[in-house]
């Protein structure tokens, strides 16, 4: 990356993530020997993952508790509750 691109991306960096996660992400990829960038551009691949995972789950509870309430409502009107 040239040093107008990296000028650029630590300008949009600088202005996304909140100073206390990069100043976390400073040092978390200074250990592990790699750059801003990489870690970043990992991170953000795992937690968008994760996301789909999450909002799979969130949809399936949903329909299950609008299943369990239809069946509650059914249940109530026959044994009149």
């Amino acid at each position: 990356m040239g040093p107008f691109l990296h000028l650029c991306y630590t300008v949009r960096m600088q202005s996304v993530i909140p100073q206390s996660i990069r100043k976390q992400v400073a040092q978390e990829r200074a250990r592990l020997g790699i750059s801003e960038r990489k870690y970043v551009n990992n991170a953000l691949a795992h937690y968008r993952q994760l996301l789909a995972i999450d909002r799979e789950l969130e949809k399936e509870l949903t329909m299950w508790n609008e299943a369990s309430a239809a069946d509650f409502a059914t249940f109530a009107k026959k044994h009149r509750l």
